[in-house]
């Protein structure tokens, strides 16, 4: 919203500056609308890469682990999902940006209804993956790739991914 408000505003000024010059300048009015139109090109251009800054803010990378700060959705997701503690089966629920991690012990009959509800009310902060993970052979380090797991989910917009 911000670039298109900062687009908006450069491509009004251009039009100003385009009208005062050509209605105060009777003379020469071809090199000066020339000069407009370079000027103009130059501001859109500018305007632009502002819009896009602004838009996707800076671009910076951490490298050390140890200096992540949860973003606000996933303290959104963390509240959204802390019923998940009061389930008895339920020995661990671990979270990384938009990743759940559900461990289970014992198995329970509905594994699979508690990693789907998690999910879809997961989904209301963020877009969120959910696995549904035994906790008595994995701690609540594990991530994919590092072992087996009883069930996975994607949900976005509402919707279970398929």
């Amino acid at each position: 919203m911000k670039g298109v408000i900062i687009f908006v505003t450069g491509m009004i000024l251009y039009f100003l500056l385009t009208f005062i010059t050509v209605h105060n300048k009777k003379e020469n009015v071809g090199v000066i609308v020339v000069l407009n139109m370079c000027l103009g090109w130059l501001l859109m251009a500018l305007f632009i890469i502002f819009g896009i800054f602004f838009r996707f803010g800076t671009m910076e990378s951490s490298s050390s682990s140890n200096s992540y700060v949860p973003a606000q959705e996933e303290i959104g997701l963390k509240s959204i999902l802390n019923y998940l503690n009061d389930i008895e089966e339920i020995k661990w629920v671990e979270f990384d940006e938009n990743n759940v991690y559900i461990g289970f012990n014992p198995k329970p009959v509905n594994y699979d209804s508690i990693v789907k509800a998690a999910a879809l009310e997961g989904n209301r902060a963020i877009g969120v993956r959910v696995w549904g993970i035994p906790a008595a052979q994995y701690d609540s380090n594990w991530r994919p790739g590092t072992g087996k797991y009883y069930s996975f989910v994607t949900a976005r917009y509402n919707k279970i991914e398929e």
